[in-house]
C-alpha cells in the first residue's frame, strides 16, 4: 500500500492523454450539488480488446490503463468547484488493478488531497486504507475538517470503488447501468445507448413502466423498463452531450484492436466513426454551472507506507 499527496487539485489535471468519459444518459450523483467526471487514459502504444462474457463483451484494457471518478463540490467562494474526492484504478502488468481513494484534507476550497493505493484483491490493504482515511477524518481540528465527521465518509470512499457489487447485469428487481466482472463501468457506458431505467430516473414518466415500489420499475410485460437514447438525432442536432459522447467512442475506438471495434460497431456507426472518419468536431456549449471537465487524474507524490 502506498500514501499518495496531491498539493495542488486545481492544477493536477493538464495532460491531454486523458479523455472524459461521457454517457449518452449523464451519470447521477446521490447528493445534490455534487459534480461528478470520469476519465479515462490508455497508452498510446497498447489496444483495449474483448473477451466473451455471458454473451456480452467484457473490455480488457491493458497495462497502464487509468481511471480516475473525481467529484466536486461547489467552493466557499462563488462560481468556484473543488474537489471532493477520488476514486480511481491502475492496470497493472498481469491483469492487476491498483486501487486509489483520496479526500481534502482540510475544509478549504482547492485542499490538498490525501489518500491511499493498494491493490485489487488485497483486502488487509483495502481495510487499512480505509481505517487511515478515517482517522484523518477523526484528527482534523473541527474547524479544518473537510465536512463533519463521519464514521461511513471513509469507508463509503474506499468501497465505492467496487463498482461490481452495485451495477450487476440481469439484476433483480430495479437496477443501475451494468458493469462487467472488472468493474470498468463508465467506459461501458459511454459506449451503450439503453440503459435502464434506474431509481434515480422518474419511471413515473413513462406510462408503460410505473413504478410499483422503491426497488421495481417493471414494464406491463414485467421486463425491466429501459431508455434508449436516439445518438444519430441528438448528433445531427449538435447536441452537446451527444457530442462529447462520439467524442470519447473516437477515443475509445482509436485505442481497440480490430475485435473490439467490432464488438461495438453499432456504437462507433451511431457517431459515424470508422478508421477513416474525420475526429467529431465540437459545437460551442451554452454557459453551464457545470464544473470545467479536468483533462488529466491527479499527478500524486507517492509514499511508501510504513
Amino acid at each position: 500500500m502506498s500514501e499518495l499527496l496531491i498539493n495542488a487539485q486545481q492544477t493536477a489535471w493538464s495532460d491531454d492523454d486523458f479523455v472524459v468519459l461521457a454517457p449518452p444518459v449523464p451519470l447521477r450523483s446521490a447528493h445534490p450539488g455534487v459534480r461528478v467526471v470520469t476519465l479515462l487514459r490508455v497508452p498510446h502504444d497498447a489496444r483495449i480488446t474483448v473477451v466473451d462474457e455471458g454473451g456480452s463483451p467484457r473490455l480488457v484494457p491493458p497495462a497502464g490503463t487509468r481511471a480516475e471518478r473525481i467529484a466536486y463540490e461547489a467552493g466557499d467562494i462563488a462560481g468556484t468547484w473543488t474537489v471532493s474526492g477520488v476514486r480511481g484504478a491502475e492496470i497493472a502488468e498481469g491483469d492487476q488493478q491498483q486501487m486509489r481513494a483520496l479526500q481534502p484534507l482540510y475544509a478549504t476550497a482547492f485542499s490538498p488531497l490525501v489518500g491511499y493505493s493498494w491493490r485489487r484483491g488485497d483486502a488487509p490493504a483495502r481495510d487499512e486504507a480505509r481505517r487511515l482515511l478515517d482517522l484523518a477524518l477523526r484528527t482534523a481540528l473541527p474547524a479544518m475538517r473537510a465536512r463533519p465527521h463521519s464514521d461511513t465518509a471513509a469507508s463509503a470512499l474506499v468501497t465505492l470503488n467496487d463498482c461490481t457489487r452495485c451495477h450487476e447485469g440481469n439484476a433483480v428487481g430495479a437496477q443501475g447501468r451494468r458493469t462487467d466482472t472488472a468493474g470498468w463501468f463508465s467506459t461501458l457506458a459511454t459506449l451503450e445507448s439503453t440503459f435502464p431505467l434506474e431509481l434515480v430516473q422518474r419511471a413515473s414518466d413513462f406510462p408503460a413502466c410505473r413504478a410499483t415500489s422503491t426497488r421495481q420499475s417493471p414494464c406491463v410485460d414485467r421486463s425491466a423498463s429501459v431508455l434508449r437514447v436516439d445518438m444519430r438525432r441528438a448528433l445531427a442536432r449538435r447536441d452537446p452531450r451527444a457530442v462529447r459522447t462520439c467524442q470519447a467512442r473516437r477515443y475509445l475506438h482509436d485505442r481497440m484492436d480490430a475485435a473490439a471495434r467490432a464488438a461495438f460497431a453499432d456504437s462507433f456507426a451511431e457517431c459515424n466513426i470508422s478508421p477513416a472518419a474525420a475526429p467529431v468536431q465540437v459545437a460551442p456549449d451554452p454557459p453551464s454551472t457545470e464544473p470545467p471537465p479536468p483533462s488529466t487524474p491527479p499527478r500524486s507524490r507517492r509514499r511508501p507506507s510504513r
